[in-house]
């Protein structure tokens, strides 16, 4: 069963199901170990890498079909909720025929199509029948901070994100003693690389989807619109964006800026609610374990851009990527209603919960579906009967599947991944990265959005401040003076933080556009 989850009405709140991962890898393949095991759930321990400060595992199902020498097959790489940890979605490692519902839905679904009928929680997997196979690896990375590895302390949930290392060892404010634990990083850099090389899995963006269920979903989302280059399809299930970004993210390209006149000294505000020790506040955060967004992300007002780069609605633009008006990514997620249909959710002692999470996430659905709306970015959302809880979302896992799988590249040469971009937009606050082949080099001194529009081999639009290097893709084959390298000044940078999603408007920092011409 998916884990309770996070985000209570106007926090983000969580609540934390313990767990001692130390114990739980040591059932799991040693790193090393080249082998992997077909029809059955099994696990690999990760080797401890700078990322995370200590061993981690995944757990997978990799489907008989996929086993034949020599063939490779899409991932599908599953986002855990709060709590969670690589075991679920697919179950523990049992050494018998898996019984999870997300690995019979592979095989199998409802007998019915459960948007058609009026009770869709009635058809589980004892109800389903046979259906054609999905040769989709599943594989669920253990997203927590690990015993002995980076964090204030073990057992925290990501937020999967690059924790803020303002509050790590070093930082202008620092509350524990390690590296801030860097959970995207871990993914983009160390899981994916580790799949592809370990199990019989395709590799490129063109074979890879995500999912996952409630801050999972959260987690697919923000890590497919952080790196759009690297994934082909993804979804959400009672996920969402977060409402305390409150802001718009649609970029309108401006001639005329806002930004001081001349370079002044940089100066970041502190952070009044991440200046909470964990000792003088034990009881509240962990009441709605909030230590993974107060030392995750920060303040919400001192550290407001860093926290808009974590939360999927704010990036919603970055989804706005497309060739010949083919959009780049494949989107689609759904949520419940929050209303029980079951004579059993009012006998559970967990409703009131199951109720409280999902009101709180439909929210967070509708406004990234909102968002996705405003960035003129295509999406599927579907809004189904029930509460946060497993029986309402198992009728739909083979639907989920099977759209997502389709739009990823199959080891028979059929799915229709889409297109890699010859257009894009993106934003990011990080002074360094690469995003459809570009590369980007920042220099500023505070946390604020550089913003791209209407990227092509033919031209750019930069808007932020600082100076940005830019190298040009080398599909492109263009550039400026001759050179695929050039260096755009965006005048002076202002002397905080950006502050309440300014980024977002026209007048924040300079507008440049740049031409390119053949090399």
């Amino acid at each position: 069963m998916p884990s309770r989850i996070r985000f209570l009405v106007a926090a983000l709140a969580a609540m934390s199901l313990a767990s001692n991962a130390h114990a739980l890898f040591d059932e799991c393949r040693d790193a090393a170990d080249p082998g992997y095991t077909v029809g059955f759930v099994d696990c690999q321990k990760v080797p401890a890498t700078p990322t995370l400060g200590g061993t981690s595992a995944i757990s997978y199902y990799v489907p008989p079909a996929c086993a034949v020498a020599g063939r490779q097959c899409p991932v599908l790489y599953y986002f855990h909720g709060t709590g969670g940890t690589y075991r679920e979605f697919v179950g523990a490692k049992t050494g018998l025929p898996p019984t999870a519902a997300s690995i019979k839905a592979l095989t199998s679904g409802p007998p019915v199509d459960p948007r058609r009928v009026p009770d869709p929680w009635n058809y589980g997997t004892s109800t389903w029948i046979a259906a054609p196979p999905l040769d989709l690896i599943i594989v669920v990375s253990h997203s927590r901070t690990l015993p002995g590895g980076y964090g204030p302390i073990p057992d925290l949930d990501p937020v999967y994100s690059d924790w803020n290392p303002r509050y790590a060892q070093g930082g202008d404010q620092e509350k524990y003693a390690t590296p801030p634990p860097l959970f995207d990083t871990h993914f983009v850099t160390e899981i994916i690389p580790f799949v592809e090389s370990h199990l019989p899995a395709g590799k490129g963006r063109e074979w890879r989807a995500y999912l996952g269920i409630s801050e999972g979903g959260f987690g697919s989302l923000v890590t497919a619109l952080r790196h759009p280059d690297l994934v082909a399809s993804f979804g959400s299930i009672s996920g969402g964006a977060l409402p305390l970004a409150l802001t718009s993210a649609i970029i309108v390209p401006g001639v005329v800026g806002l930004q001081p006149p001349v370079q002044l000294p940089y100066q970041p505000l502190p952070g009044p609610v991440a200046g909470i020790a964990p000792e003088q506040a034990a009881a509240a955060l962990d009441a709605f374990d909030l230590r993974s967004v107060v030392y995750g992300w920060g303040d919400p007002i001192a550290d407001h851009a860093y926290w808009q780069e974590n939360t999927p609605d704010a990036l919603a633009t970055n989804g706005r990527a497309s060739r010949a008006g083919d959009q780049s990514q494949h989107i689609r997620f759904y949520q419940n209603d929050s209303i029980p249909r079951r004579v059993e959710d009012l006998q559970d002692s967990g409703y009131p919960l199951h109720q409280a999470y999902e009101t709180a996430t439909l929210q967070t659905s509708n406004e990234m579906a909102r968002a996705f709306t405003q960035a003129a970015v295509e999406y599927h959302y579907e809004i189904h009967p029930g509460l946060h809880w497993t029986p309402y979302w198992v009728p739909f896992y083979r639907q989920q599947l099977s759209e997502q799988y389709a739009r990823v590249k199959h080891w028979d040469g059929s799915g229709s991944p889409p297109p890699a971009p010859d257009r894009f937009d993106y934003r990011s606050i990080y002074r360094d990265f690469d995003v459809w082949g570009w590369t980007f080099h920042v220099v500023r001194d505070p946390v604020e959005f550089l913003d791209l529009t209407d990227v092509t081999c033919s031209g750019l639009t930069l808007r932020g401040t600082g100076t940005v290097t830019v190298t040009v893709a080398a599909s492109c084959g263009t550039g400026v003076n001759h050179s695929a390298i050039f260096v755009q000044d965006l005048g002076p940078s202002f002397p905080v933080d950006e502050p309440a999603g300014a980024g977002a408007q026209p007048i924040y920092g300079r507008t440049v556009h740049v031409d390119l011409a053949p090399l």
